[in-house]
């Protein structure tokens, strides 16, 4: 997908598209294949301190968003709150559909 098709998306095709990525973590860590550094990272960060995974998303991504908006000495993009917090709640609500998997 092209830079130009990504930014044309609709706000339905972007939840769907982040609601899929969401559901491909779950079923990746269901059948224990591994996943990527920054979602082990929020996994692990969840379960150590007995938290939802979604919250250790939201803590990860804070931390990550405002650092990364220190170096480029810019504002966070409320594009990218709003990516981590629909990525939580979709992690969390695929992990409690798919439990049995």
């Amino acid at each position: 997908m092209s830079l130009r098709e990504w930014k044309s998306m609709t706000p339905e095709e972007w939840a769907c598209n982040l609601g899929l990525y969401a559901m491909g973590v779950v079923l990746t860590i269901n059948v224990n294949l591994g996943v990527s550094g920054y979602d082990a990272l929020n996994i692990v960060l969840a379960e150590w301190l007995h938290i939802n995974t979604s919250l250790a998303i939201y803590a990860t991504a804070f931390l990550v968003v405002f650092l990364a908006a220190f170096i480029r000495k810019r504002y966070p993009r409320m594009g990218t709150f709003i990516s981590f917090f629909f990525l939580g709640i979709f992690t969390d609500m695929w992990k409690t559909v798919l439990t049995l998997v």
